[in-house]
Formats: structure tokens, C-alpha cells, sequence
């Protein structure tokens, strides 16, 4: 059972997902509703849907207001983003979700202004390895990253 399943939709088993998708959301979604305080890994081969996964994981469900995606390169995280905000969606001819979850690119120069601006905002944070080690040896990410945010 996929708990709290976003109002415009009755199911993912509605969605136009393979059998493998369906099962990777479900397993996810029993992680996260374990309250595990542990990062998680989406990890399946290429070509498999990974994207749609992660795209359905940030958009659909609302108990995870902040979320923090992270890739190895810049390009990646570029197309992910546009998988998570348009594209997948687009490609399982199903409107994205409305939802108030922005997808933000994330640079060390760049986020400090953000969450001042959007602090109570809900967001699907994206960036890079890099950054997140840049802001992680400067001990931004204590100091300011997830300060006072929910989720």
C-alpha cells in the first residue's frame, strides 16, 4: 500500500508506469513512511525509468514537502529537472500534478538568497555532487541550508 497518495490522483496504478516503476515507488514510499532518518538511493539500470520514479517520489506525495535530489553532473541534473517538472509527465500523457512544490537548481552562491526569499516555501531542491560537497566543507548545509524547514 503507497500511503498518502497526492488528491489529483486515486492511484499510481492509474499512471501509465511498468510493473518495475510501480514496485520502486512502493518501495520508496515504504522507506519514507518509516520515518528513517537515513538517506535513500534510487538505483536501477539505465533505461529503466529511474526518472519517472524520482519524478512521481517529488511531485505526487505530499508528506515529503523538501526534498533534496542529488546527481553527479550538471547536465543531469539540468534533464531531471525538466523529467520531474514537465517531461515525464508529458511522456506518460498525464498532466503534471499541481502541487506547490518548486524544483530549485542549487549552487553554493545561489542558495542563501533563495531560502531567505521562500522560506516556508516547499521545495524539490537539485544540485551536484560538487555543490553539495562545496557547501558541505564551508558547513553551509548546517548552518543555513535546512534551517527552520519542515519535512
Amino acid at each position: 500500500m503507497v500511503p498518502q497518495k497526492h488528491k489529483n490522483y486515486k492511484s499510481i496504478q492509474n499512471l501509465s508506469l511498468w510493473p518495475h516503476q510501480i514496485k520502486a515507488v512502493e518501495i520508496a514510499r515504504r522507506y519514507i513512511c518509516s520515518k528513517s532518518r537515513c538517506s535513500s538511493l534510487i538505483q536501477m539500470p539505465t533505461g529503466t525509468g529511474k526518472s519517472g520514479v524520482i519524478a512521481i517520489l517529488a511531485k505526487l506525495f505530499n508528506d515529503t514537502p523538501n526534498i533534496l535530489i542529488v546527481t553527479p553532473w550538471t547536465a543531469l541534473r539540468d534533464q531531471l529537472a525538466e523529467d520531474i517538472e514537465h517531461k515525464f509527465w508529458n511522456k506518460i500523457h498525464t498532466n503534471p500534478p499541481r502541487t506547490s512544490k518548486t524544483v530549485v537548481k542549487i549552487v553554493p552562491s545561489t542558495i542563501k538568497e533563495w531560502l531567505t526569499k521562500n522560506k516556508n516555501k516547499d521545495t524539490i531542491f537539485m544540485c551536484t555532487i560538487q555543490t553539495l560537497q562545496a557547501m558541505y566543507s564551508k558547513n553551509y548545509l548546517k548552518r543555513n541550508f535546512m534551517s527552520g524547514r519542515r519535512g
